[in-house]
């Protein structure tokens, strides 16, 4: 197995800054378990944080619909909802990060899959067939659960839990996605 590193979530931030500056706009409301609201600040947005490390817990996960009924004038930078539009520019940037090795092979690409958002954007590059989903429950970076993409992704791509695999990972032919779900 081959691993490196993509910084999924610093990519993505910049994405949703660039996209919020033709706006004119720095607000955004982000479910998260905490990478993706920090990398949101860290590009100096102004980032309303539902999760254990925000200002707001919630009791359940709001839909597409909800999220914006309850917090209105928001743009939502949550995982896995972002539009078509921004997950194609988030697919030209991951394209650019890939080693070229990686386009040019055929080999399974393993990816930690939370919302799903960065095995599609990878998709966009490498096609569904090559990439494989790693998910679990028992971290909260890559417990595939309710979000927007799980069909799609659950309709295109083997999912393996990391408990299942993580023993032999490296024995596994192919490419590992480290984006750093474990931090």
């Amino acid at each position: 197995m081959i691993r490196f590193r993509l910084r999924n979530k610093a990519l993505r931030a910049r994405v949703i800054a660039d996209h919020l500056a033709k706006l004119g706009q720095t607000r955004c409301l982000v479910y998260s378990c905490g990478n993706a609201a920090r990398e949101l600040r860290r590009v100096g947005l102004d980032v309303v944080e539902v999760g254990a490390a925000g200002a707001l817990i919630a009791q359940r996960e709001l839909d597409c619909e909800e999220m914006l009924l309850t917090h209105p004038g928001l743009f939502n930078a949550t995982s896995g909802h972002l539009s078509p539009a921004l997950m194609a520019r988030l697919a030209d940037v991951f394209r650019q990060w890939l080693p070229p090795k990686i386009l040019g092979s055929s080999e399974p690409v393993w990816c930690p899959c939370g919302s799903g958002e960065t095995l599609v954007a990878l998709a966009a590059s490498l096609g569904f067939r090559r990439l494989r989903a790693i998910i679990s429950a028992d971290i909260p970076a890559i417990n595939f659960g309710m979000t927007p993409l799980a069909g799609v992704i659950a309709a295109n791509v083997p999912v393996f839990d990391w408990r299942d695999i993580s023993a032999d990972i490296d024995r596994r032919r192919g490419w590992l996605v480290d984006t750093g779900f474990a931090e």
